[in-house]
């Protein structure tokens, strides 16, 4: 399904705008601020047109899409994490079913030690899912066959519907994020990753709220905050032009 998707592309902000397949964009409003929220359904051949990318080459978020871009293959992209001070990826990373980066089960100072953390991924056979990282590490996915590709960040914004407990409704601590959640149709059953950005500034229990209250997801993770950037083809979302060190992207291959 995934391979052999054209773009639609048709701003429409506030509704619903097809992107591909079954992807689709949208803007949405929560406590004053608008979110930038990409959908994409998971099924047997996601993984084939998802891929996790480091940025070797250092590259600012603007340069990096125009390279990408020069490919003619329309994409999305947004951040796959935070970056430690070597501006290297910052935890799990595992890419085509081989382990980049080891979990970091560590403490520390930053979002990504506000635990509970996570690891957001996808299975060889289509299925996304968010974990807490120590129980993910002690679990099948990671003890058996490792995941195609995954991710690990911090702090999970929901984890079974529940907000993370250090959060609070009136902190001004408020930054551009981005994160991804998890939604199931309950009469399908059909899955759908969520890609959500800030286009403003917003406190983590805000954030976590757009999951829950927009589109009903049970279990989301904060990617990145203060530097967080998203791109869909041909679609003005702004652009960015500081370092990110690795990329979630979908593309038609």
């Amino acid at each position: 399904m995934m391979k052999n998707i054209l773009l639609l592309l048709a701003v429409c902000l506030g509704a619903l705008t097809p992107v591909r397949g079954q992807a689709t964009f949208r803007t949405v409003n929560h406590a004053g601020v608008d979110f930038d929220c990409y959908s994409i359904e998971m099924d047997s051949l996601s993984f084939q047109a998802m891929d996790f990318l480091l940025n070797d080459r250092r590259e600012g978020f603007d340069r990096f899409v125009q390279g990408m871009d020069a490919n003619g293959v329309p994409f999305f992209c947004m951040n796959a994490g935070i970056y430690a001070n070597d501006s290297l990826h910052l935890g799990l990373l595992v890419r085509n079913g081989q382990v980049l980066i080891q979990p970091d089960l560590g403490d520390g100072q930053g979002n990504f030690y506000l635990k509970p953390n996570g690891v957001f991924g996808i299975t060889s056979q289509g299925e996304a899912f968010i974990q807490e990282s120590a129980e993910f590490t002690r679990g099948p996915i990671w003890n058996g066959n490792l995941p195609y590709h995954a991710t690990q960040s911090g702090p999970l914004l929901l984890r079974r519907g529940a907000v993370h407990p250090a959060f609070n409704p009136n902190s001004a601590n408020k930054f551009v994020r981005c994160g991804v959640g998890i939604n199931t149709d309950p009469q399908t059953g059909t899955q759908f990753a969520v890609f959500v950005r800030s286009k403003g500034p917003v406190n983590l229990f805000d954030f976590a709220q757009v999951f829950s209250e927009k589109f009903g997801c049970q279990d989301a993770l904060c990617l990145e905050s203060g530097g967080a950037v998203m791109h869909v083809s041909d679609l003005d979302l702004g652009g960015s032009p500081h370092f990110v060190s690795s990329f979630i992207i979908f593309y038609e291959e």
